[in-house]
């Protein structure tokens, strides 16, 4: 069975070659980026340049021949932010990492830490009068989907991996981290 044959059997309630492995096709499925380092360093491939943090765990961009090592069936196909908006970094006097989601989230990574916990939100004790204040992102925003279909048609045709179609968060975990 191909990759995709694979998932698709499992979804299915079929009874696939083997059970589908997922490296890789969503953030959560990912790895860390000091474990992605190490481990591509122990395999001999040098990581690219893609070794991002992202959300709330540092997770990496996987290389596509660490995905083949290990076997995995899927692969992400990612939204992007809005394009009024941009990923940045800050570090503040204490060394935590800072950055500020498009809803306007600030999350913290302790020096040496792994995960980024959530240190303010927007809409935390919010009237009515505030959420028609608050800066909504607009969903319809054409760079969250800028490239999508190009890169869809290449990964359908130039892979069999089951492509996982990833906006990169939960709708109602975001909202909680907004309050």
């Amino acid at each position: 069975m191909t990759s995709r044959e694979r998932v698709m059997a499992a979804l299915s309630h079929q009874e696939p070659d083997r059970i589908p492995r997922d490296f890789g096709g969503t953030f959560t499925t990912s790895i860390h980026v000091d474990a992605y380092s190490r481990l591509m360093n122990l395999l001999g491939m040098e990581a690219g340049p893609e070794m991002v943090d992202n959300y709330q765990v540092r997770t990496a961009v996987l290389d596509p021949r660490l995905v083949d090592w290990a076997g995995s069936d899927c692969v992400a196909l990612k939204t992007r932010p809005p394009s009024t908006w941009e990923f940045r970094f800050f570090t503040e006097e204490k060394g935590y990492r800072h950055y500020r989601d498009e809803w306007g989230v600030d999350r913290a990574c302790p020096p040496g830490g792994y995960y980024y916990d959530v240190v303010s939100s927007p809409l935390a004790g919010a009237t009515m009068e505030d959420l028609d204040r608050y800066q909504w992102q607009d969903p319809n925003d054409p760079g969250r989907l800028e490239g999508v279909e190009e890169r869809a048609k290449s990964l359908y045709e130039e892979t069999d991996k089951c492509i996982i179609f990833s906006i990169g968060t939960s709708l109602f975990a975001q909202v909680a981290f907004m309050m």
